[in-house]
């Protein structure tokens, strides 16, 4: 179990052993599902108000932008924002697949087996787990993995899984892909690899980051959760600017006795001081050629 205050916070690298795509994959994918040719997107957008020519101007767009990934590309074009969010909804939501999660063949970069391990107890201490999740991910694996894994280990039910996990702080600062049949909010998305009926709804519960201040409700929540975590950390994360900045991150002061850790997988070592120095070096790299299970099984203590 763990027993003082930690917090994770996730970037797009975290969800990459469970087959999600890096930020320039999923921009590639938006493009190649977009192809003129084919466009096999192209009936759903049109159903949602988009119109052909703006479905290949969006493409076009984006495809030349020369940037890595899609939330990039919509902070500078908020013009085309309603159709880029539609179209990241379209892209990630095949991807929540639930044997993923949990196949033998993933066990060797499988970091939720490892962190349920680690938070594993009798079930009347499971909320007892001093963990919480700062996640600037749209995909909902990490909740549906953690809700499977104690339905069938502790023979529970939906109701009794869910009123567990309602008192773990998981905090999708940047929306998220709907709302797990469990979890009790609207619009609801199954976990499934189906592509949603519901997609123009789903959309509008996802934010990129020229949509988000560092006064919004999950920002100000994000804040506080780190400022009162004795050990944070960054698993598969970008560590863009402003992220960190709406993190509270060039604010928040040096504590005595708190880590602050983060992967640094394919950065190089300028990078990682760069990174360093605009944080007053409160972020720390131990190693940067460690992906997340790995970090975690090396340096972090999740005790």
């Amino acid at each position: 179990m763990i027993t003082r205050w930690t917090t994770l916070v996730l970037g797009a690298g975290a969800s990459i052993p469970f087959g999600f795509p890096s930020g320039q994959e999923l921009l590639n994918f938006v493009v190649s599902r977009l192809d003129p040719v084919s466009a096999p997107w192209l009936a759903t957008l049109h159903a949602l108000g988009f119109d052909r020519n703006q479905v290949f101007s969006f493409r076009t767009a984006l495809k030349f932008s020369g940037r890595n990934s899609v939330d990039k590309f919509l902070a500078r074009r908020p013009d085309l924002v309603d159709i880029g969010k539609a179209a990241i909804t379209l892209a990630l939501a095949p991807h929540e697949i639930p044997d993923r999660l949990f196949e033998p063949s993933r066990d060797a970069v499988n970091w939720y087996k490892y962190l349920f391990d680690k938070m594993d107890t009798d079930w009347q201490d499971f909320s007892s787990n001093k963990l919480a999740v700062i996640t600037f991910n749209y995909d909902r694996s990490l909740e549906h993995f953690l809700f499977t894994a104690l339905k069938h280990s502790h023979n529970k039910s939906d109701e009794e899984c869910a009123s567990l996990l309602s008192r773990l702080p998981i905090v999708h600062v940047h929306g998220q892909l709907g709302f797990l049949p469990w979890q009790g909010s609207q619009p609801v998305k199954d976990y499934t690899q189906d592509t949603p009926g519901n997609t123009g709804e789903i959309a509008d519960t996802i934010k990129i980051i020229s949509e988000t201040t560092d006064d919004t409700p999950e920002f100000q929540r994000a804040q506080s959760i780190l400022a009162d975590s004795e050990r944070i950390y960054f698993l598969g994360f970008g560590y863009d600017q402003t992220n960190l900045r709406r993190l509270g991150f060039g604010k928040m002061r040096h504590i005595p006795g708190r880590e602050i850790l983060g992967t640094a997988l394919h950065m190089n070592d300028k990078e990682v001081r760069d990174v360093a120095n605009r944080t007053g070096g409160l972020i720390r790299f131990p190693v940067n050629a460690l992906d997340t299970l790995g970090f975690l099984r090396n340096y972090a203590d999740l005790t």
